[in-house]
């Protein structure tokens, strides 16, 4: 069977051109319903089409054909949206778009400049009148990529391997969480193994121990064996405070909170994660990592992840707020903001990926459950393709 799901209006056309390939429409959306989606607007509407979008892209495995027909609405805003939803579809998707005009219209043009795959374009009236155009969308050629980030950017890794099933897009070179940029370069502090013993994943047992021994650069300027590896970056475990120990500072994410070691050191007074004075320790901690990692790798190689957290998840049921205080989101989001907007004025070879506002909010079935660091898939489908396909 032919599943097909319909992006914009079912119209005469489309259901000829469903009819004359024998294709079977699973779902469809008006195109009135995806003006709403990417007016960012948090009204019931726009829930119902993210709750169309979802399941769209979480089913794209099983789905053969996609077609998008905006009905003639060709706002530069409403197809450059539509279109970063197209060029996600993996190849084995067939993807049509229906124009209503002639051959080499002036929007097909600029639409085909905005394309990164294979499309099967249709004319007319009549299905006979397809044509193909667009790139081969081949597979990005093997990355070693390291993290220096969170499972931001580890989930966006894990999207994209899940959606497309190529294993040999990318090697995991390193991956480092739970450390703080902001103290990344300050004095190593002293500790022992019975210290943090408590905490029983290996995996954050190691990136406690880069942490606290500040060894975390290092480990990552390692793990870039050549010149076209890539360091990927993001802020989400800079939502921790700092402790203050002696004359450096220890990352105070949950599960440090629960060693030993945390118990002989904590303190009533600690820097507060959006102070202004880790801010400037997050930009200037950040100024030397970028300088001693392009001596091994150029600065086009750095990517940094602009993921402002979410403020809402959507399900089955509809739409659900995250809770403001206990996730701190609006100081957590104007800390980003000023850090990137910091990072773009001095480092301008630097990949900044921002998805649009609409792609951000959560997702209640993601693995690690509901947060408003835990996001839809076709954001981190749109954030590995800026990475991957670049």
């Amino acid at each position: 069977m032919q599943n097909t799901i319909i992006f914009g209006d079912v119209n005469k056309r489309v259901s000829d051109l469903v009819e004359t390939r024998k294709l079977v429409i699973i779902d469809d959306i008006k195109t009135d319903m995806l003006k709403v989606l990417f007016s960012n607007s948090e009204a019931a509407v726009s829930i119902k089409a993210k709750q169309f979008l979802d399941k769209a892209i979480s089913n794209i495995k099983e789905t053969n054909n996609i077609i998008f027909n905006p009905n003639g609405n060709f706002n530069s805003t409403f197809i450059s949206n539509l279109l970063l939803i197209l060029n996600i579809v993996p190849e084995k998707t067939n993807v049509y778009f229906l124009f209503p005009h002639n051959n080499n219209s002036d929007e097909e043009r600029n639409i085909l400049k905005m394309i990164k795959r294979k499309v099967f374009f249709f004319y007319g009236d009549t299905p006979n009148t397809l044509k193909i155009s667009g790139h081969d969308s081949s597979l990005p050629s093997k990355h070693e990529i390291s993290i220096l980030g969170s499972c931001d950017s580890r989930d966006t890794l894990r999207i994209y391997d899940e959606i497309y099933e190529c294993n040999d897009a990318f090697v995991l070179s390193s991956y480092i969480a739970r450390n703080s940029i902001a103290c990344a370069l300050t004095p190593p502090i002293a500790f022992s193994d019975s210290d943090i013993n408590s905490i029983d994943s290996p995996f954050i047992k190691k990136c406690v121990k880069l942490d606290l021994s500040k060894n975390a650069i290092n480990d990552v300027l390692s793990s870039l064996q050549s010149k076209d590896s890539i360091l990927l970056i993001d802020f989400m475990d800079e939502r921790f405070d700092l402790l203050p120990i002696n004359d450096s500072f220890a990352t105070m994410s949950w599960d440090y909170r629960k060693t030993t070691h945390f118990q002989k050191n904590k303190k009533d007074k600690y820097l507060t994660f959006d102070s202004s004075s880790k801010k400037e320790m997050t930009l200037h901690s950040l100024d030397e990592i970028i300088k001693a990692v392009t001596r091994k790798i150029p600065v086009k190689n750095i990517y940094i992840l602009n993921l402002p957290m979410a403020t809402y998840y959507i399900d089955e049921a509809g739409y659900t707020p995250f809770d403001e205080m206990r996730y701190s989101i609006s100081r957590y989001n104007n800390y980003l903001h000023d850090v990137i907007s910091k990072i773009t004025e001095k480092h301008a070879g630097v990949n900044i990926v921002s998805p649009p506002g609409w792609m951000i909010y959560g997702d209640k079935n993601h693995l690690w459950g509901a947060h408003p660091y835990h996001y839809n898939k076709l954001l981190y489908l749109f954030s590995a393709q800026k990475i991957l396909h670049n």
